[in-house]
């Protein structure tokens, strides 16, 4: 997870090879306050994960992002649906099977908003 990917046009390079675990900031959501259920095991695993990292001096912010108007779970998931398919488009087309059938169909649907 250390450094750019190009397939990420939000990440970023890090100043230095070696980050200290004290100057890293990181905001958490665990519904990233959509109104989605969350299951109660992943919620389990999520805290304590959080607590792991905070445990080891990393700095977490629990924060939710603010969404515009009319930001739903219904709105945003063609973008998701979209974003999966220019990630994983190529794979998906030589073996469609290597992929959970959830996440398949979501790959299909964004492979037909494309233009």
């Amino acid at each position: 997870m250390a450094g750019i990917d190009p397939r990420d046009p939000d990440s970023t390079t890090v100043a230095s090879d070696h980050v200290e675990a004290s100057d890293l900031r990181i905001a958490f959501s665990a519904t990233l306050a959509l109104d989605t259920p969350i299951d109660a095991v992943i919620a389990e695993r999520l805290e304590a994960v959080v607590e792991h990292l905070s445990g080891i001096g990393l700095h977490i912010a629990r924060r939710d992002p603010v969404w515009p108007p009319g930001a739903t779970e219904e709105a945003l998931m063609p973008l998701q649906h979209v974003g999966l398919a220019a990630l994983y488009g190529a794979d998906f087309h030589k073996d469609p099977g290597q992929f959970d059938p959830d996440v398949a169909k979501q790959i299909e649907r964004g492979l037909s908003w494309r233009v």
